[in-house]
């Protein structure tokens, strides 16, 4: 196969070309209530190609390779019919492959060993009598993905996919409260396993919650757990970042302009897509661009955007690898991968004394951003008195300004934790990525609540 798209790609003409071709293998093991409702197993195979002409860019999907001399022309076609002609950065062709650790290949372990641990963990949960619903989602993929130009690019690059999450729901009454968690990445079924502390402290804060106050609004001195931290910087700051949403956008252009002062020197925000195991980790984009580890914010100032090959060469900056597609049959889009804020020298104590009095917030539980605006809903919090942790509460919402918010980062924690989830944009969902952040001190974030 590897030959047969060489030769293909070497013989077109009149414009550039890429191919990229996948072969997908899936489970997906659903439990409710401990117990296993679902199994799925499914497979695909598929492709799409791109031709650049000077009038435009054509796109054409397959699933057949015999196929691909018609797909060809298809997508010239195409081009020749658009009147949107794209230039592309300059890329270097490369040849590679890249095939992971053999132990991290979970379609290699048995069918029966994930039913086993996905039913232990829903036992556990469901031996509360106050928990009324529990549902772990267990998904995998192993994706081996082809990249083809005409151009010289040689590319197959093979990567194991793994996510579990779990949603424990406590009732008691007309009081409804819920957690939820996700562990994910390309590190082998090991990632999953010896998670029963974690589950149990899950039911205990969730049956707990039953009996908490709700937050009372106003504003507040905060301190983020590294989990809400990093689904507010991949939320409220990742996707500002991503050029393909703001090039065409004046004000936004200008809001995001490099050399702009978003945050006190201690404040760095990366995107690196380089990061071996995560689940936010790739060799190469889906345009053949190597990913790279790309600061957003370096020492508080806007330091670089995402890019695909497109969005470089119109804004005339550094490409970055960062188009990627949620399968063949998307066109790529400039997507983020494992977005993060560094790692500071603060301890957790540290920031307990410099809040005094405030919230300590817990988990990400959803929100919403609409381009510096956000609002984001937390699983938990804790009152801080005194420099101390205090009182359960629940209900907590924050929002505010992006930039704002930036400004007003004032300790950053010694303690990078990374999560695993899905990004959807412009119907692209669900994209593998990764965010991360350790303990972070705001001051003035407004809470919502009664």
């Amino acid at each position: 196969m590897l030959e047969y798209f060489k030769s293909m790609m070497s013989n077109i003409s009149g414009g550039y070309a890429e191919l990229r071709f996948q072969q997908i293998s899936r489970t997906t093991i659903i439990a409710r209530n401990s117990k296993v409702d679902e199994i799925i197993k499914d497979s695909e195979t598929g492709g799409a190609l791109r031709f650049f002409s000077s009038t435009g860019v054509g796109f054409a999907t397959f699933n057949n390779p015999d196929d691909l001399q018609k797909v060809i022309e298809k997508a010239k076609e195409a081009s020749r019919l658009s009147r949107n002609p794209v230039k592309l950065k300059d890329a270097p062709a490369i040849k590679d492959s890249y095939e992971p650790s053999p132990e991290t290949l979970i379609k290699n372990i048995p069918l029966e060993e994930k039913i086993d641990l996905i039913e232990r963990y829903s036992k556990i949960v469901g031996s509360h009598e106050k928990i009324s619903q529990v549902e772990i989602q267990y998904f995998e993929k192993d994706l081996v993905n082809y990249f083809f130009s005409n151009d010289g690019h040689e590319i197959v690059e093979h990567r194991p996919y793994l996510i579990m999450t779990m949603s424990v729901t406590a009732t008691d009454g007309s009081i409804i409260q819920t957690r939820h968690k996700a562990w994910g990445g390309q590190k082998g079924f090991k990632l999953l396993k010896n998670r029963e502390q974690e589950i149990e402290e899950m039911v205990k804060t969730a049956v707990d919650l039953l009996k908490a106050e709700p937050v009372s609004g106003g504003t507040y001195n905060v301190i983020l757990d590294p989990a809400i931290a990093g689904t507010f910087i991949h939320e409220a700051f990742g996707h500002l970042s991503e050029a393909d949403m703001i090039y065409k956008n004046p004000i936004m252009l200008e809001k995001m302009k490099i050399g702009k002062r978003f945050g006190k020197d201690l404040l760095n925000v990366v995107d690196d897509g380089t990061i071996e195991g995560e689940y936010g980790f790739y060799v190469y984009d889906d345009e053949g661009v190597k990913s790279t580890k790309t600061y957003l914010i370096k020492n508080g100032i806007f330091n670089s955007r995402l890019h695909s090959r497109e969005t470089a060469e119109l804004l005339n900056n550094e490409l970055t690898g960062n188009a990627r597609a949620v399968n063949y049959t998307f066109q790529p889009l400039v997507r983020m991968s494992i977005t993060y804020i560094e790692p500071g020298n603060a301890t957790f104590e540290e920031m307990l004394e410099r809040v005094g009095n405030g919230l300590y917030v817990v988990g990400a539980s959803g929100g919403e951003t609409a381009n510096e605006m956000f609002t984001f809903s937390a699983q938990f919090a804790y009152e801080i008195k005194n420099g101390k942790l205090g009182r359960l509460i629940r209900d907590v919402t924050l929002s505010g300004n992006v930039f704002e918010t930036l400004m007003n980062i004032e300790m950053i924690g010694n303690d990078l934790e990374f999560q695993s989830g899905h990004c959807g944009k412009m119907f692209q969902m669900p994209l593998p990525v990764s965010t991360g952040a350790p303990h972070v001190m705001i001051k003035n974030i407004i809470v919502g609540g009664r």
